[in-house]
């Protein structure tokens, strides 16, 4: 596949749209249930975030490979850069609406280190893999520092890295082995991974109590490895996010070769940090509102209607160049001034 193979942003759009769904049911927009909830939430949290962290990881190749350290760190500055400017936004905001205080001054800066999960693991992937690549030259040595780190992140009992240690197999699956996997060469073993995944999400039951939910697994390795169950359930889901991925990748570049339309979908997988980063100040917020009363088929259509609302906005910005540099920054003129900087130092 090239770099920049549309089906990554096809994919990266259908799984934010998946997340802002999620985030609407979690909000309280609803008060009724529906028959297929725990199957479609069995699907969320088997492959949402793993598809992520797996077409990241794919799109980190090039930089990390051939990009030094300059723009390696201007790529980590450049995922905190949004969530601190819009947490700016949102800190005067509040305080129009809520009262001027002291602690709006630290409230961007611990939304973009404490609140966005997704972000902090994905920029501690990306630079722990940079390590990795800049230490090592071979693959046999990258992937052996790769474990190392992980084997390290298992041990760890912190929060953050617990996100981290559970997002690494996809990650790394990406970055490691995306680049040679050709997908269009594999239907036959997709389409059985797509069945263990739709079974699974089928017969599993509640993943909040099944063991599966890597939001539900302890961060002690301790508890891991206690009993057998333990130990199958944290590996399981590796392997069920892993595969179910990989299927999805897959079914998404079988329709893009089916359907030409399908391509035109990609345009809305290129603001999928923007709109990450506002779904959740802005739900963050509406999640004190009274419960909406909105039956349960109507969810899609507020995280439809949502998601397009904020793609747009984004996009808005995104053509204005003072107002972009002041949300997303500018990572080639980090970057370069980072390289003149270290360039310093190593003279």
């Amino acid at each position: 596949m090239t770099q920049r193979d549309p089906v990554w942003d096809v994919v990266k759009f259908l799984m934010m749209l998946w997340v802002v769904w999620g985030h609407v049911y979690s909000t309280g927009m609803t008060l009724m249930d529906s028959a297929w909830e725990p199957f479609v939430s069995n699907l969320k949290i088997a492959v949402n975030m793993p598809v992520f962290f797996m077409v990241s990881g794919y799109l980190s190749r090039r930089s990390l490979s051939e990009g030094g350290w300059g723009k390696i760190l201007a790529r980590s500055l450049s995922l905190f850069w949004p969530p601190f400017a819009f947490g700016v936004v949102f800190a005067v905001f509040i305080a129009f609406s809520e009262g001027w205080n002291l602690r709006l001054l630290a409230y961007p800066l611990e939304r973009a280190l404490v609140g966005g999960w997704f972000i902090l693991t994905l920029a501690s992937l990306y630079f722990a893999s940079a390590l990795a690549f800049k230490l090592a030259k071979t693959e046999r040595s990258r992937w052996i520092l790769l474990i190392l780190w992980y084997l390290v992140m298992i041990v760890a009992p912190t929060f953050k890295v617990k996100q981290a240690m559970h997002m690494w197999p996809y990650f790394t699956f990406g970055l490691m082995v995306m680049p040679r996997w050709r997908l269009d060469k594999n239907a036959p073993l997709s389409l059985a991974f797509g069945a263990l995944l739709v079974c699974t999400a089928l017969f599993e039951g509640d993943t909040v109590s099944n063991g599966m939910n890597f939001w539900c697994v302890s961060s002690y390795w301790q508890d891991i490895v206690r009993d057998g169950h333990s130990i199958f359930c944290f590996f399981a889901r590796s392997a069920l996010g892993l595969t179910g991925s990989i299927f999805v990748l897959w079914l998404v570049g079988w329709a893009l070769s089916r359907f030409k339309w399908v391509s035109s979908l990609a345009v809305f997988g290129t603001t999928t940090l923007g709109i990450y980063v506002l779904h959740e100040w802005v739900f963050g917020h509406l999640s004190v509102l009274p419960c909406f009363p909105l039956p349960s088929a109507w969810r899609m259509g507020v995280a439809v209607v949502s998601f397009f609302a904020f793609h747009f906005f984004v996009w808005g910005i995104r053509k204005n160049t003072i107002i972009n540099f002041v949300f997303f920054g500018d990572e080639g003129k980090v970057a370069s001034f980072a390289d003149r900087i270290l360039a310093r130092f190593h003279h």
